[in-house]
């Protein structure tokens, strides 16, 4: 079960294609999934909208199901013999930074291994719908609870669907070229697990349960007749997560989501940017509020000497704390720290002139921090790079944040001079 499904104080939601077009499914705590609306679908069936769910099960025709037996029950030799076969029938493919493989085993007898590898449909995959991007994707067959050895049938998208199961673990699953079970879908089935049988996949058929009504009295006779089991009737059931969530990952939702964090990142370094503005202006603000507050050029030593004075002793503890918590804490205290600056200097025009010329010193502390700052400043913007061929950017960024002081400074002068 996923993490989400275990918290009970978190909703979740499950998208899935039903008989005609698709169903959005949210859990309830008592009664499991409950359906909770459609959303709207285009021409040929495929949905525009995730409706914000957290699952996204794809339908059968957006994969492929691929059964092995494998003489080996050693699991490197058995992913490396479904890679093989995936690569002799040209479904392996270039991920693209996506996950679009899953392998299972699904019985081992006498150093056998019954092995299947899932495929996501390239083809099928072209474009994702918008709405959100969910955390967690499925095929429709492992979202049921299937019936043991049978053949299970059920409409999906205007097109009947097969799965066949061994045990309760589907081994094969397919979409057939019919609407309605007739007896050319029978006769596809038969083709289906003729070939199966072939290779040792059909295991003991015990049953053929229909999950529909879409079926012609012709051809529920012909496949009575095709496979000599039981022909039995059941409402589908709600969908249900598996116990061990999906790898997959469609290289279109991987992209998204490297993009959604690349942005964030920015948006995050452009924040900073915008303290680290604030810091170094505020140290412009300190020379007009020396003159007026009367301590003259002659504090420019005192100025040098503390300010000297608090970017050694930061120093010496900005660098290991960087190291233990990480660079963004600790330059979001400094810079919030040295835009400190103009309330100190609020504070002290509110204090009678003498000693507020006394005090003054006190300024230039938090203005020592700003070179510790900006040293700071330039190796996070590398840190939140993704690529080293992203570095001139992200320190472009810091670069235009740090320029702007000096762009604006004269119309904040004239600013002061105008109005005080």
């Amino acid at each position: 079960m996923s993490a989400a499904a275990k918290n009970p104080k978190t909703e979740m939601s499950l998208l899935c294609p039903d008989e005609e077009g698709w169903t959005l499914w949210k859990q309830s705590p008592v009664n499991g999934f409950q359906p909770a609306g459609s959303p709207p679908t285009a021409a040929d069936g495929s949905v525009t909208s995730v409706m914000g769910a957290r699952v996204f099960a794809f339908p059968v025709r957006a994969a492929f199901a691929v059964p092995l037996w494998v003489p080996s029950v050693d699991a490197e030799a058995v992913s490396g013999a479904l890679d093989m076969q995936l690569e002799k029938l040209n479904l392996k493919s270039d991920e693209g930074g996506g996950r679009l493989v899953q392998q299972q085993t699904i019985e081992q007898n006498d150093g056998q291994t019954l092995a299947l590898a899932t495929v996501l449909n390239e083809r099928q995959l072209k474009s994702f719908p918008g709405g959100g991007i969910p955390e967690q994707f499925e095929i429709t067959p492992f979202l049921f609870d299937l019936p043991e050895n049978s053949l299970t049938l059920w409409r999906e998208l205007g097109k009947i669907v097969a799965v066949l199961t061994r045990g309760d673990h589907p081994v094969h699953f397919q979409t057939l070229g019919a609407p309605t079970l007739n007896p050319a879908a029978v006769h596809e089935l038969e083709l289906v697990l003729m070939q199966l049988d072939m290779q040792g996949l059909e295991g003991s058929l015990e049953q053929v349960v229909l999950w529909t009504d879409a079926v012609d009295p012709e051809g529920e006779a012909a496949l009575r007749e095709a496979f000599g089991v039981p022909v039995v009737h059941r409402k589908k059931p709600a969908p249900v997560l598996p116990e061990s969530p999906a790898p997959f990952l469609p290289r279109q939702v991987a992209e998204a989501r490297v993009e959604a964090a690349r942005r964030q990142r920015v948006r995050r370094l452009a924040g900073l940017a915008g303290l680290a503005y604030l810091a170094v202006a505020s140290a412009y603000g300190v020379f007009a509020a020396r003159d007026s507050l009367g301590t003259g050029r002659s504090s420019l030593l005192v100025w040098v000497v503390v300010q000297n004075v608090a970017t050694g002793l930061v120093s010496l503890v900005a660098g290991p704390f960087a190291d233990r918590k990480g660079t963004r804490i600790v330059l979001v205290w400094l810079v919030g720290l040295s835009a400190l600056t103009p309330l100190v200097v609020t504070l002290l025009s509110l204090a009678p002139p003498a000693l507020a010329g006394e005090w003054f010193w006190l300024v230039y502390a938090p203005l020592g921090l700003n070179p510790i700052s900006l040293k700071i400043f330039t190796g996070y913007a590398l840190e939140l790079a993704p690529a080293p061929a992203e570095h001139p950017r992200y320190v472009s960024i810091v670069g235009a944040a740090l320029a702007a002081p000096f762009v604006l400074s004269p119309l904040v002068g004239r600013a002061v001079v105008a109005i005080g």
